[in-house]
């Protein structure tokens, strides 16, 4: 069953020359996940905003298990937001921001336990009679989620709440989130401008460009089938060969290559990620021979770049390769790992 849907939702603020949301179309499952991506400046925010009532929509329909909520008050539609900064009432405890939402609602029955076990779940047993100006940043943002989650709302929406936090404290807390998210089956939405954090906790992604939805698929799939060159740009994609498409196989620079996508034969483009590419001792199929013009150490791996036939690509080594720059390897280019991309 759909708990949120977006049906052509825009938004043109007062004396803008264009729209800075353009036509979104969404629709998110009960418990799923969904990252909005996208660089500064997307949409991504305002779209949120609009989500929570906090910005009102220029057209389009926000709908809450199939209800229009387009013309209730943030606080009338069930929702709950983090922010990126944690906004904790630093006149009251632990305990009472915790239990702010549900005093609000006159739903106090069993609240001492209420929120002894919402804090035992963002793992801050014990922190109850804390004040803010006590916590660490991360502790912070654990009440944040904590206030957010005791409603129940229907649905979470969280706008880059870790982009604050130094990078250890960053996993450790999209790991929380994500545990807590799944042991309440909450719908959340979640705003983020960093891949690895959309793909470690996304059901589905989301990527926004200049206002529009580019691409929603799963992080696999965005992933290893990007729509188009746009989106594989953005997911780090890097190596795109043009070529002539007759059937399984594509004429390019690197010579035939055989490929699985269902396309038009006639003039494509195809991509192939670097770590699904990998070097071979001798020739075969989907095989070129390439030279290695530069490599850089990443810690986890080699980044290479290699020339073929006038053509750059990169392609990933293991950390312990002992091929050097202008040495000639054979690169596999895996049938399975090449994308057809939409050239329209």
């Amino acid at each position: 069953m759909s708990m949120l849907q977006l049906i052509d939702l825009n938004k043109t603020f007062e004396n803008a020359t264009e729209p800075v949301v353009k036509g979104i179309n969404l629709e998110i499952e009960s418990g799923e996940l969904i990252a909005l991506l996208g660089a500064s400046g997307c949409g991504k925010t305002t779209t949120l905003g609009m989500i929570a009532g906090l910005i009102p929509a220029s057209s389009g329909d926000v709908r809450i298990a199939d209800q229009s909520v387009n013309h209730l008050p943030p606080e009338q539609r069930g929702m709950a937001m983090v922010f990126q900064k944690p906004f904790l009432f630093t006149h009251l405890n632990v305990f009472e921001n915790v239990a702010f939402g549900l005093r609000m609602r006159s739903d106090t029955d069993n609240l001492k336990a209420r929120v002894a076990e919402m804090l035992e779940m963002v793992r801050l047993p014990s922190f109850e009679s804390r004040r803010p100006h006590q916590l660490s940043g991360g502790q912070e943002q654990r009440v944040a989620l904590a206030r957010a989650l005791i409603t129940k709302p229907k649905v979470l929406l969280l706008d880059e709440p870790f982009s604050a936090l130094d990078a250890n404290l960053r996993l450790e807390m999209r790991e929380l989130m994500l545990h807590c998210q799944r042991e309440l089956g909450t719908t959340t939405v979640f705003v983020t401008h960093d891949q690895e954090e959309a793909v470690m906790l996304a059901d589905q992604i989301a990527l926004m460009i200049a206002g529009r939805v580019r691409q929603c698929a799963t992080p696999e799939a965005i992933f290893e089938q990007p729509r188009d060159e746009t989106v594989a740009r953005f997911m780090g994609g890097v190596n795109f060969i043009d070529g002539i498409k007759c059937g399984r196989h594509v004429e390019t620079a690197l010579g035939r290559l055989e490929v699985l996508t269902q396309c038009p034969d006639g003039p494509v483009r195809l991509t192939i990620r670097p770590e699904a590419m990998r070097m071979v001792n001798e020739p075969g199929m989907n095989t070129v021979q390439a030279r290695i013009t530069k490599q850089s150490y990443l810690g986890t791996h080699k980044r290479c770049c290699c020339n073929v036939n006038g053509l750059e690509l990169q392609f990933n080594a293991e950390t312990s390769s002992r091929h050097a720059v202008n040495e000639e390897v054979f690169l596999q280019l895996p049938t399975e790992r090449l994308w057809t991309l939409e050239t329209r």
